[in-house]
């Protein structure tokens, strides 16, 4: 099971005082998935020893840099783990 969207972050930054702020906004694309096989099998062991269950799950996001060429590389995260 894998999913990707895409997801918009905005920011709205006020000087002090101010009335109105400027807007920001990072694109990001996002892919999640379920482990299987091997990885499963451990999620499983691991469940019985400790008691807790446990899901394999990856994800990775990506910043989407801006189109008028700013930004030429993106950035990319990612956490393998286990969620209970």
């Amino acid at each position: 099971m894998t999913s990707v969207y895409a997801l918009d972050l905005v920011s709205t930054h006020y000087p002090l005082g101010a009335k109105q702020g400027s807007q920001d906004t990072q694109r990001y694309l996002i892919s999640q998935a379920l482990g299987t096989g091997p990885v499963a099998q451990l999620a499983q062991q691991l469940s019985r020893q400790f008691t807790v269950p446990l899901i394999p799950w990856a994800a990775v996001a990506a910043r989407v840099p801006e189109l008028d060429g700013a930004s030429s590389q993106a950035e990319v995260s990612s956490k393998p783990c286990l969620h209970s």
